[in-house]
């Protein structure tokens, strides 16, 4: 037996959030730090990969949440991956240089990506990205209900769309 087998085959003793209740408090908090309704959490989810329908992971999410249904190792560890992103993605605001422009109309560039946040009739706020070198523009649209948070969800807009750019360069998109 390997070294690598002993750790994962060896000493099995019960990991802190292992018990389902941790597990669903645990998820539930990821979800809030999150700020993503479960329709974006479930887009964003299929453009990561998840092969599932929006409606198939949503009332995943939803059951998870819930506690209707255990929340599993791997959906813990994307929404943790998730959160450390977005947690990254804070440090980097502070960097951004957003304006002002006309009717309530907020622009930046960030990475390459020409940003614009329109606040709506609703009182939310419309994040739109234009990739500048191509003109590609990620087909998601996301509504947040304040300026601030539209700049954060731009930031994790922008880190997805990157994800699109590379994938449109190597032909898989």
């Amino acid at each position: 037996m390997t070294n690598e087998q002993t750790e994962i085959e060896g000493n099995d003793d019960t990991p802190p959030g292992s018990m389902p209740e941790e597990r669903t408090n645990l998820f539930r908090e990821l979800l809030e730090e999150l700020d993503e309704t479960p329709t974006e959490l479930a887009l964003r989810l299929r453009r990561l990969g998840d092969y599932r329908s929006k409606a198939a992971i949503m009332r995943s999410i939803q059951r998870m949440s819930a506690g209707d249904t255990a929340v599993s190792g791997e959906m813990l560890v994307i929404a943790k991956m998730l959160v450390n992103q977005q947690r990254l993605l804070e440090y980097k605001q502070a960097q951004v240089d957003w304006k002002r422009q006309h009717d309530d109309v907020w622009a930046a560039t960030i990475d390459g990506f020409k940003v614009r946040l329109y606040r709506q009739t609703t009182g939310k706020w419309k994040v739109d990205l234009v990739f500048i070198e191509t003109d590609y523009s990620p087909p998601w649209q996301t509504f947040p209900r304040s300026l601030e948070a539209a700049k954060r969800k731009a930031l994790t807009c922008v880190a997805d769309g990157l994800l699109d750019v590379a994938e449109l360069k190597a032909g898989r998109l």
